[in-house]
């Protein structure tokens, strides 16, 4: 008669091996998806562990000398005679307009 462990017979030590996608250790034989990223499915997966931690120190929890100014100049027009969020003013998309006709394709730019 045997005794101890040996009763209980041989076991599989190996539950994952390495992902055919991403090649990390994370393919769980007895299991469909990879515990790292889900393979088969569509979309990855997505930990939010350190949800908290972000709030402490995101954007807005400190002083922002440069971006608070970036911020308030966006929300207004700072330069005149341009439309909000425009590049180019609007005295010369005016001309551009007047510039082309129907049939063009692609109008010519007005000279400075």
């Amino acid at each position: 008669l045997i005794w101890g462990r040996a009763v209980c017979g041989k076991h599989c030590n190996k539950t994952q091996t390495l992902c055919q996608q991403y090649g990390a250790k994370a393919d769980h034989l007895q299991k469909v998806t990879y515990g790292k990223h889900r393979y088969p499915a569509k979309c990855k997966t997505n930990y939010n562990w350190c949800a908290k931690a972000k709030s402490y120190n995101t954007t807005g929890t400190s002083h922002m000398r440069y971006l608070k100014k970036v911020y308030l100049d966006s929300g207004r027009d700072s330069t005149k005679g341009q439309a909000k969020g425009a590049s180019t003013p609007l005295h010369f998309l005016a001309a551009w307009a007047a510039n082309s006709s129907p049939g063009d394709s692609q109008p010519t730019w007005p000279a400075h």
